[in-house]
C-alpha cells in the first residue's frame, strides 16, 4: 500500500510538472488563434521559415525509404545527415514525423509542448534527487520541486526560445546530466553522466557547447571533498567526456568538418570591439516581472532572464543562508557573478558562443545562470534558516542597490506595469521574510507563500509577455492549400528542377533549388550571389530568383510557379491559375513558367570552364563569362550605359544624394561612377523607406534586364507604360542584397520607372548601384545548340548515386549543376576519378577525355567513416569499462 502511494504521488507530482506548462502553451494557443484552432501559429521565427521544411522532408524520406545521407529534394542538393542532426536528430521529433507532412504545423507543435513539459519533468526530478536537497521528503518538498521546474520549463528564456525547438532536447537532458556530475563526484559512477553527454552530442551537436559548458561548472561547484580527491575525480570527468565524444564522433565528426567548411559565412553584427560592456542595468531590469522577452534574439543583449522573483528573493538570501557552507556560498556567487559579466561583455559572447557572434537567438548559454540561480534558491529554501537581523539588513540593500541601479542606469524602459509589479513583489517577499524573521510565521508557511507567489507570477508572465508571441504560417500566408496540388503535378526526375515563388514566400519544401541551413556549402550562397540572384548575407540562404536564360541552363531549372513573372527571366508562361488568399483577402494570379533553355543536368566542356571567375560585380558578366566559356559564344548580354537611355534620371525618395562622402567600409567596385547612386537617408518616419527612382525612356527596340544591389538590401517596383511588371506591398516583398530583372521586349519610346527601395534606417548612408543590360536570344540559341549533342544524359538517380552517360567531342571538363560536397565520389567508365570544384568550389566538375564515357556519383556524407571507426572505438572502451566493472562487483560480492 505504502509503495502503491508514492507511486501515486510521483505520478502527481512529474504530471504536474509536465502538464502545467503544457496547458499555459494550449490557452496561449487558444487566445492568439493560433493552429489548430486557427491560422495564426506558435512556430516563431527559424521554426516557420527553416524548420518547417526540414521536418516536412524528414517524414517523406523516412515515408519512402530514402537515404539519410544526400538530398535532391531542396538547395539543388545538400548534405542531409549533417542537417539531420543539427535540426531533426531530437527523439521526440519522431512524434512529429507521425502526423505526416501534410499535418506538420501540428506535429511541431506537439514535439515543442512535450519537451518544454519534459523540461519542467527533468529540472524537478534534478531537485528530487539531488544530493543538496536536505528537506524531509513529503508533499511540501514535491510541490517545491514541482513548482521550482517550472520556473525553469516557464522561465523568460524558454518562453523565448521554445520556438527555436531544436534546442529543447538538450535543455531537458541538462538537468538530468548535473545528477549524473553529482554521482560522478560523490560515488564515482560515471554512467549517468557518460549517458546524458552522448544523447546531447547526439540529439544536437550544436547545443551539446553549451551542454558541456554547464557540466564543467557544475563539476567545479559540487567538489567539496579534498584537492586530491578533486583531481582524481576530475581525471574520471575529462576521460568519461572524452568517451563520450568519442563515443559520439559518428555525428560530430561529420558535423563539425560540414561548419568548419563553411566559408564567408558571416553574422549580421558587425565591427563589434571586443572589450564592450554592456549596460548591467539592463541585464539586471530583465529579471523583472513582465519584462519584454526578445523572441527573435535579435540584439547582441538579448536578455530574456526572469525565472521568478520569488527564485530571485531566494538566490539573494541564498549568499547570507548559514546553514549553507561558506565556502560553497562563496563559489556560488564567483560562478553567478562570472557569468552575468561574461553576459554583459562582447569577447565573451563570442567566445562562448563557439567563437562567432550569433545570427540571431542571442544570449544562447543564459540558461546556465537561470539553472543556477533556480538551484541557489531551491538550496536555500530547503536548508532555510531563521534569518538575523544582520541577514534582513544585507538583503534589503542588496535590493535596494538592485532597484537603484535599474532606474537609474537603465535605458531600455519597460512598461509601468512591470515595475509596479515587481516592487510589490518584492516588497510582500521581503513582508514574509521578515514576519518568519520574527517568528510571526513558521518555516513551512513561509515556504508555501513563496510557492504560492512563485506559481502565479510564472503563469501571469507568461500570459503577460506572450500576447504577441505568434504569426502567420508560412502556408497560409503563401496560399499553399490552393496550389499545392498544382505544383506536386510537375515531374521533377532526372535532376530537371522545378521552383515555386509565391506572394515572395522563400518556401523551401516546395522547391528544388532554394534552401534556408546554416550547413551547407556556402560557395553556392556566393555563386547565386554573383549570378544576383536571391540569397542572405549570413550565408545561409539561397534561392533560384532573378533568373536569365543563362541561369536555366546552369542550374537545370525547367519549371517555376509563381506570381512573379518580371523575376523569372527566360522563362514563358505555360498556364495560369487565378486563386484566393483568405489571409490576405485577395486573388492572386499564378502561373507555370517553362523554359526550353534548360538541356540537362551538365554538359561536356572544352575546359575553359575550370577558370570560370564569378567575382565580377555585375551579374551579367559572370553569366556572360559562363556562356563563353562551356560554348564560345560571347556578347549574350551586351551592357546599356545610362547615357544611352533616353532622358535617363534619378530622384530621390526620403533620401538624400551624397556623392562626395561614401559610408563607412563602401567602395565603388565600378570602372565609373555613373551607375552607382550614394545616398543618406533622410526620412523622419522609421516606418517610411526610403527609395531612389529611375526613370528613361527605351531609344529603341531592346530586350532589357536590369541589376541592382545595395548592402542595405532592396525591394523594387517597376512599370512600363505605367504597367506594373513588379512591385511590393503588405503581402509582397522580398528584401535581397541583389535584384535582377526582366523588363521586357521594350519597344522604342517606351517608359520605364524603376523605383529601388532600400531598408536603410534614419541617417544611415547606402549606395545603390544599377546596371542595364540588354538581353540577345540568337546568342543564347547559338550556346544551346552548341551543347545540346553533349548534354550529361542519366539513367539513374537516387539520394545518393547518380549515373548518366555523356559524350565528349574533346579533352576538357563535364559541368554539372550539383552542388559540391565532400561526400562525392566520381567514376568515369568505373575508375574513380577525382573531382574538378567548379566556380570556386560551388559545382561539381569532371576532367573528361575525348568519346563517349559513364559518369556516376556516389555520396557518402565526408567524415562519416571516420567518425564511425572512432565511435566504435569509443563504444569498445565503454564496453571493455562495463566489463571491468562488473567484474570489480563480483569480487566485492565474493569477498563479502
Amino acid at each position: 500500500m505504502e509503495k502503491k502511494k508514492i507511486r501515486s504521488r510521483k505520478i502527481v507530482k512529474y504530471g504536474m510538472a509536465f502538464l502545467i506548462p503544457i496547458i499555459c502553451i494550449v490557452i496561449h494557443m487558444m487566445m492568439t488563434d493560433c493552429y489548430p484552432f486557427g491560422k495564426n501559429t506558435i512556430l516563431l521565427g527559424d521554426s516557420n521559415t527553416q524548420y518547417y521544411a526540414f521536418f516536412v522532408e524528414l517524414s517523406g524520406r523516412i515515408r519512402q525509404g530514402k537515404s539519410i545521407f544526400f538530398s535532391w529534394d531542396m538547395g539543388l542538393g545538400y548534405d542531409f545527415y549533417t542537417n539531420f542532426f543539427y535540426y531533426l536528430a531530437s527523439p521526440v521529433n519522431l512524434i512529429a514525423v507521425l502526423f505526416g507532412g501534410s499535418h506538420m504545423e501540428l506535429g511541431m507543435i506537439v514535439s515543442m509542448c512535450i519537451q518544454v513539459g519534459l523540461c519542467g519533468v527533468t529540472m524537478t526530478y534534478f531537485l528530487s534527487h539531488t544530493s543538496r536537497n536536505k528537506m524531509q521528503h513529503g508533499w511540501l518538498n514535491d510541490i517545491l520541486c514541482v513548482v521550482m521546474g517550472m520556473a525553469y520549463s516557464m522561465c523568460d528564456y524558454m518562453l523565448a526560445y521554445q520556438y527555436n525547438l531544436i534546442w529543447l532536447i538538450c535543455l531537458l537532458l541538462v538537468p538530468v546530466m548535473m545528477l549524473g556530475v553529482e554521482r560522478l563526484i560523490e560515488g564515482g559512477d560515471v554512467r549517468l553522466y557518460f549517458v546524458m553527454l552522448f544523447m546531447s552530442f547526439v540529439f544536437n551537436f550544436y547545443f551539446s557547447w553549451f551542454v558541456a559548458m554547464i557540466a564543467v561548472i557544475w563539476f567545479i561547484d559540487v567538489k567539496k571533498d579534498s584537492w586530491k580527491m578533486f583531481w582524481k575525480r576530475g581525471v574520471k570527468f575529462a576521460l568519461t567526456s572524452i568517451t563520450a565524444a568519442l563515443s559520439a564522433c559518428v555525428v560530430l565528426v561529420p558535423c563539425f568538418l560540414a561548419i568548419v567548411g563553411r566559408e564567408g559565412a558571416s553574422s549580421l553584427t558587425e565591427d563589434i570591439p571586443f572589450s564592450k560592456f554592456g549596460n548591467f542595468a539592463n541585464l539586471f531590469q530583465s529579471f523583472f516581472w513582465g519584462h519584454d522577452i526578445d523572441i527573435a534574439g535579435r540584439t547582441l543583449y538579448a536578455r530574456n532572464m526572469y525565472m521568478g522573483l520569488s527564485l530571485l528573493f531566494l538566490a539573494v538570501v541564498y549568499v547570507f543562508n548559514r546553514n549553507i557552507q561558506l565556502r560553497a556560498r562563496v563559489k556560488r556567487l564567483v560562478e553567478i557573478a562570472l557569468l552575468v559579466a561574461c553576459l554583459n561583455l562582447t569577447g565573451a559572447l563570442y567566445v562562448l558562443h563557439g567563437f562567432t557572434y550569433p545570427h540571431l537567438y542571442s544570449y544562447r548559454y543564459a540558461f546556465i545562470l537561470v539553472i543556477l540561480l533556480i538551484v541557489s534558491a531551491f538550496e536555500c529554501a530547503v536548508n532555510w534558516t531563521k534569518p538575523g537581523i544582520r541577514e534582513g539588513i544585507l538583503t534589503g540593500v542588496v535590493f535596494l542597490v538592485f532597484f537603484g541601479g535599474v532606474f537609474l542606469a537603465n535605458n531600455e524602459v519597460q512598461n509601468v506595469v512591470c515595475y509596479m509589479v515587481t516592487i510589490l513583489l518584492i516588497i510582500y517577499l521581503f513582508m514574509v521574510f521578515v514576519l518568519q524573521a520574527r517568528n510571526s510565521i513558521k518555516i513551512n508557511s513561509l515556504i508555501v507563500n513563496f510557492i504560492v507567489i512563485l506559481f502565479v507570477e510564472l503563469i501571469s508572465n507568461a500570459v503577460y509577455v506572450n500576447t504577441d508571441a505568434y504569426t502567420t504560417g508560412k502556408e497560409h500566408l503563401g496560399g499553399t492549400d490552393g496550389w499545392r496540388a498544382i505544383y506536386n503535378e510537375k515531374d521533377n526526375s532526372d535532376l530537371n528542377r522545378k521552383t515555386s515563388w509565391i506572394l515572395s514566400q522563400n518556401n523551401t519544401v516546395y522547391s528544388d533549388t532554394n534552401i534556408f541551413s546554416s550547413i551547407i556549402n556556402t560557395k553556392v550562397t556566393w555563386l547565386f550571389d554573383a549570378l544576383g540572384m536571391v540569397y542572405q548575407e549570413h550565408g545561409a540562404t539561397y534561392a533560384y530568383r532573378n533568373t536569365t536564360p543563362v541561369t536555366a541552363l546552369m542550374f537545370n531549372v525547367r519549371n517555376v510557379l509563381s506570381d512573379a513573372d518580371a523575376y523569372y527571366g527566360g522563362y514563358t508562361k505555360e498556364q495560369s491559375y487565378n486563386l484566393k488568399n483568405d489571409v490576405y483577402d485577395i486573388d492572386d494570379e499564378i502561373a507555370w513558367y517553362t523554359t526550353d533553355y534548360a538541356v540537362g543536368a551538365g554538359f561536356s566542356t572544352d575546359g575553359s570552364i575550370k577558370d570560370w571567375n564569378v567575382s565580377d560585380v555585375v551579374p551579367f558578366e559572370v553569366q556572360n563569362e559562363f556562356v563563353k566559356d562551356v560554348s564560345g559564344v560571347e556578347g549574350v548580354f551586351t551592357r546599356v550605359s545610362p547615357d544611352e537611355l533616353t532622358d535617363f534620371d534619378v530622384k530621390y525618395r526620403g533620401s538624400a544624394p551624397d556623392r562626395q562622402i561614401l559610408p563607412d567600409g563602401v567602395t565603388l567596385e565600378r570602372k565609373t561612377d555613373k551607375n552607382a547612386y550614394t545616398y543618406m537617408n533622410v526620412s523622419l518616419d522609421e516606418d517610411y523607406h526610403a527609395s531612389q527612382i529611375y526613370t528613361f525612356t527605351a531609344p529603341r527596340d531592346m530586350h532589357l534586364y536590369v541589376s541592382l544591389e545595395d548592402a542595405n538590401k532592396l525591394c523594387n517596383i517597376v512599370t512600363v507604360d505605367g504597367n506594373v511588371i513588379a512591385d511590393i506591398n503588405e503581402y509582397d516583398a522580398y528584401p535581397s542584397p541583389k535584384d535582377v530583372l526582366d523588363l521586357g521586349e521594350l519597344k522604342s519610346g517606351q517608359k520605364v520607372e524603376i523605383q529601388a527601395v532600400n531598408l536603410s534606417t534614419v541617417l544611415k548612408k547606402g549606395v545603390t548601384c544599377i546596371d542595364f543590360y540588354e538581353y540577345h536570344d540568337d546568342k543564347m540559341q547559338e550556346c544551346k545548340e552548341s551543347i545540346k549533342d553533349r548534354t550529361l544524359s542519366l539513367d539513374t538517380v537516387t539520394s545518393t548515386y547518380v549515373k548518366g552517360t555523356v559524350t565528349a567531342k574533346e579533352d576538357g571538363i563535364l559541368y554539372t549543376s550539383i552542388p559540391y560536397y565532400r561526400g562525392f565520389t566520381a567514376y568515369v567508365d568505373g575508375n574513380k576519378t577525382d573531382i574538378t570544384p567548379l566556380a570556386n568550389g560551388a559545382l561539381v566538375g569532371l576532367e573528361l577525355t575525348a568519346g563517349t564515357h559513364t559518369i556516376e556519383f556516389r555520396y557518402v556524407t565526408y567524415g562519416f567513416k571516420l567518425g564511425l571507426m572512432l565511435s566504435a572505438a569509443g563504444w569498445l572502451i565503454v564496453v571493455l569499462y562495463m566489463v571491468n566493472l562488473r567484474r570489480s562487483r563480483k569480487k566485492k560480492v565474493q569477498a563479502a
